[in-house]
């Protein structure tokens, strides 16, 4: 046992070494102590009629001398009203006894929900992009935090967090992606050893999904009006966006020493975003793309630079690169607007989003679409390809070859005849 506590204490804040002992002691309990509580059901007056109810001792955690200990505290578990009759409280009641009297019951979901995301704040945040650990920081904060104050993991359930969800005062986009954190923290509970049950958030509907806006595809000719429109330096940008399909935070992160110019390639192996670089994205958005054509122009911009300096400096600040939305809303949005080409999601991940559909109307499968924009997920490709501009065309090709070959089966049959 003495092992296993060092190994956490490397790992793991205090708090949650605790909770490591407190499990190991309560399974060594459980071993010498088999618990087989079989309470009566009782009945007692709530707020709409009797209902039925058990007194049952379960196990939590404690603290005492700094130690952790195992405790056993009488609590009342409710069953229901007395309208679902007798049978019917027996099997609920025989259900939660049968979780309560398991060898190695969860103690360790009894933990408080804001101690468990302390944890997850320094475990699980840090693994994270500087923005997402700013946005899962805020939201934890405002609304997730607050709405669980002084409750325990295991006291959470599926309707608690439904009513959570549609209460947001926010928009539908951040009430999913404030469900993708609650999904988060729960499976991490369970990676963790703190949740052994299915998640809760299993059973949460946040209702029909508003439509998606559409995908906007710029075709050639919008995009050479763009080029046309803007400085070299972004001009530059928006031709690696559209020809390599990086991530505007990976251009933005690019340094000479990413070139091989002799081969025609560029290496992305980090990424710049909202003023920090790191890492990339993902394992699989570290990769060697072609340049093409844009090998001569880099060959000219990268001319006399430092092999770790920014191949896109921001003007007045040498030292670091562009930001990316400070340069999307101040230069290329306005520029946009005036070209008549400003729509809801138009920006930096256009020209991304247009090389996509470009190679799949190529003939491209969407597992090379996939390894040039560096994507994890095929799923997530295939929201970035738009092939119903080809479709049409694909079905007229077919429909003529198919009436060609029919007639060529017919006029042998009207010669015969």
């Amino acid at each position: 046992m003495g092992a296993d506590c060092v190994t956490s204490a490397q790992t793991f804040p205090e708090s949650h070494v605790a909770g490591r002992v407190a499990i190991i002691l309560l399974q060594e309990e459980n071993m010498a102590r088999p618990r087989q509580e079989d309470p009566t059901i009782q009945i007692r007056d709530g707020r709409r009629g009797k209902v039925y109810f058990i007194r049952c001792r379960e196990d939590a955690l404690g603290i005492k001398d700094g130690r952790p200990i195992i405790k056993r505290v009488q609590r009342q578990k409710p069953i229901g009203p007395v309208s679902i009759g007798i049978r019917a409280a027996q099997r609920i009641k025989a259900e939660i006894m049968r979780g309560m009297n398991r060898d190695g019951y969860a103690v360790q979901s009894h933990i408080p929900f804001e101690q468990f995301v302390s944890i997850y704040r320094s475990q699980h945040l840090p693994l994270l992009a500087d923005t997402t650990q700013r946005t899962y920081d805020q939201w934890l904060r405002i609304y997730i935090e607050p709405a669980f104050k002084g409750r325990k993991l295991s006291e959470i359930r599926t309707l608690d967090l439904q009513a959570f969800l549609l209460d947001l005062p926010v928009s539908p986009a951040t009430r999913t992606s404030i469900r993708g954190i609650l999904a988060s923290i729960w499976k991490k509970a369970k990676a963790w050893g703190y949740w052994r049950e299915v998640s809760p958030l299993e059973g949460v509907c946040l209702g029909p999904r508003r439509p998606a806006r559409a995908k906007v595809i710029w075709e050639p000719k919008q995009i050479s009006r763009i080029l046309g429109s803007v400085r070299p330096d972004v001009q530059l940008i928006c031709e690696t966006l559209m020809w390599t399909g990086m991530r505007i935070s990976e251009c933005l992160a690019l340094q000479p020493a990413a070139f091989n110019l002799k081969q025609g390639t560029v290496a992305i192996t980090q990424r710049h975003s909202r003023g920090s670089t790191q890492g990339t994205k993902s394992e699989r958005s570290e990769r060697t793309l072609e340049l093409g054509y844009l090998t001569e122009r880099y060959r000219a911009h990268l001319r006399g630079l430092n092999p770790h300096a920014w191949v896109f400096p921001a003007p007045n600040h040498p030292e670091r690169p562009y930001r990316d939305c400070e340069l999307l809303a101040n230069y290329l949005s306005p520029i946009l607007v005036k070209l008549g080409m400003k729509q809801p999601g138009t920006g930096w991940h256009t020209f991304r989003r247009s090389l996509a559909s470009w190679m799949n109307a190529a003939g491209a499968s969407q597992f090379d679409v996939r390894d040039q924009l560096g994507h994890s997920k095929l799923d997530t490709t295939a929201i970035y390809v738009q092939t119903q501009v080809k479709r049409g065309e694909i079905i007229r090709s077919l429909q003529s070859k198919f009436m060609a070959v029919l007639c060529a089966d017919c006029a042998p049959m009207s010669a015969t005849q």
